[in-house]
């Protein structure tokens, strides 16, 4: 995975509020130096009031559903949704991504199977060259967002047959 990606793999799992600056406390009296080289106030007027400031609401986090859609039973590995959501699955199709992940490898980022199958999705070393032409190496498949990643590109490619048709 290159880096650019990895960076903004990485700035998109933090939950960043923005903070707005208040400035209205931060008003400088300006002085003038007067031709005797005294130092007098300026003269200000007064300070127009300001209306508070409008409350805005919290921005929207990515969190995942209690359950999912198509059954009752608990989201698997619900703490990888919002890596999910970063590195691009779509929204509606992570809950079925997730029951693969604890199906592959139970929800480790370091799975190795008998079989060659690397990571969270278990995506096989067939598979190494066409993702290496997509900037994804070895190493990222044993990352929590390489991994995910990889599948993604898997997914979009070939649909669900690399996991056998999903969970």
């Amino acid at each position: 995975m290159n880096k650019l990606l990895a960076l903004t793999v990485i700035a998109a799992l933090g939950v960043v509020a923005a903070a707005g600056l208040d400035i209205s406390d931060a008003r400088h009296r300006s002085k003038r130096v007067t031709a005797a080289n005294s130092v007098t106030p300026a003269t200000t007027t007064p300070p127009a009031t300001t209306p508070p400031p409008a409350t805005t609401p919290p921005p929207a986090t990515t969190t995942p559903p209690a359950t999912t859609t198509s059954s009752s039973s608990p989201l698997r590995c619900p703490e990888l949704y919002d890596v999910a959501v970063a590195v691009g699955w779509p929204v509606k199709v992570i809950p079925k991504m997730l029951r693969t992940v604890y199906r592959e490898s139970r929800c480790n980022p370091t799975a190795r199977s008998r079989t060659a199958d690397s990571g969270l999705l278990q995506v096989n070393d067939v598979n190494l060259g066409w993702l290496a032409a997509r900037n994804v190496t070895v190493d990222d498949l044993y990352t929590v967002p390489g991994n995910l990643y990889a599948g993604l590109l898997l997914w979009r490619a070939y649909g669900w047959r690399p996991w056998r048709g999903g969970a």
